[in-house]
């Protein structure tokens, strides 16, 4: 039985943010997620596919830094379909 691929998305989760803190948490995202361009950033935002576990945790303590700390707040998750 082969392995449920999931995707996750934290798009819900910098829709929480106020919008004046928006480009400093892309920022850290960015540098969380080691994207150097930002159309790499808004593919990262809208899916990732099976995240390993340090980069989760990565993206979860830039959002903790702006008050956002559960992480059913932060992620959209799915199966994928493929």
């Amino acid at each position: 039985m082969a392995a449920k691929k999931l995707n996750y998305s934290f798009l819900k989760g910098t829709q929480k943010v106020a919008k004046e803190d928006y480009m400093p948490l892309q920022e850290a995202l960015m540098k969380a997620l080691g994207c150097t361009t930002k159309q790499h950033y808004y593919q990262k935002r809208k899916c990732i596919p099976n995240i390993a576990a340090h980069i989760k945790d990565d993206v979860e303590k830039v959002f903790e830094q702006y008050g956002i700390t559960d992480p059913c707040e932060i992620w959209d998750i799915e199966e994928s379909a493929l």
